[in-house]
């Protein structure tokens, strides 16, 4: 759980310094927010997390474009680490 949290914190500190910004970005930070939330409150991968993970997932991956920047990659490799983690 300790490397899946690092991966959280370090995708949160990279999405909130990004340049160019995307208008997806804020919409981002909140969630990676509120899954950190949630992985520190049960400290396991919780059905809950999953499913925040997972509508994160669609949600990057409804932008091509954006699913395939650097910044798109890194948070699909953090949320495919969350669902494959149970």
């Amino acid at each position: 759980m300790n490397e899946i949290l690092n991966d959280l914190h370090s995708l949160l500190d990279y999405v909130t310094k990004s340049t160019p910004h995307h208008r997806f970005l804020p919409y981002i930070a909140e969630d990676i927010n509120a899954m950190i939330n949630e992985l520190n409150d049960t400290n396991i991968i919780s059905d809950k997390l999953e499913k925040m993970a997972l509508g994160l997932g669609i949600f990057i991956s409804d932008d091509f474009e954006f699913s395939e920047s650097e910044i798109g990659i890194k948070i699909l490799n953090v949320v495919n680490s969350i669902i494959k983690s149970e």
